[in-house]
């Protein structure tokens, strides 16, 4: 079972995360993934792609949802490179949705930084990547919710007193013993 994050560190306290252009506040317990974004099709992740945060939020029953400036100056993409295939409500307003692929940066086990001898690892989501138009100021970094981690296939643990959070690919066998 490939492990996508181990061990993941979050924190009961304020910190602060790198984005392209500058950095961003992280607040308590927020548990925070390093992703890119390309268009669907592509086999592997552009080395040059850029890197950002996005919050794993189990609250949000959607796949990925982001402000069009974080897809502008974090992602290095515009709404024209992906594919509008519908949209969802979000924030009481109409959002895009586009088809797409996000990549998950894996991390070194234990800590924030991320693993450069690892690959990403890639989710398809071709009915998820919700883009809030220019003006709107929510959501205030990029959220990955349940259907993205459907999407993925993969099982999430929690060690909540050491504050760990792991992802790893669900076997091919696991339908087995559900």
């Amino acid at each position: 079972m490939p492990v996508i994050l181990r061990k993941l560190p979050f924190f009961n306290r304020v910190t602060t995360r790198p984005v392209p252009g500058g950095t961003v506040p992280i607040l308590p317990y927020q548990i925070v993934l390093s992703v890119s974004i390309a268009p669907t099709g592509e086999e592997e992740l552009h080395p040059r792609a850029l890197r950002f945060p996005a919050v794993l939020d189990t609250g949000f029953n959607k796949a990925f949802l982001l402000r069009e400036e974080h897809l502008n100056q974090w992602a290095g993409l515009r709404r024209e490179h992906l594919r509008q295939i519908g949209e969802i409500t979000a924030y009481g307003q109409k959002v895009p949705l586009f088809r797409g692929n996000l990549w998950f940066h894996r991390n070194v086990a234990g800590w924030l930084e991320e693993a450069s001898n690892l690959s990403p690892f890639c989710v398809d989501l071709n009915r998820g990547i919700a883009v809030c138009p220019a003006g709107m100021t929510q959501p205030r970094l990029p959220l990955l919710g349940l259907r993205g981690l459907a999407a993925a296939n993969v099982q999430l643990s929690f060690h909540w007193w050491k504050r760990l959070v792991s992802i790893r690919t669900t076997p091919w066998w696991h339908r087995f013993f559900w």
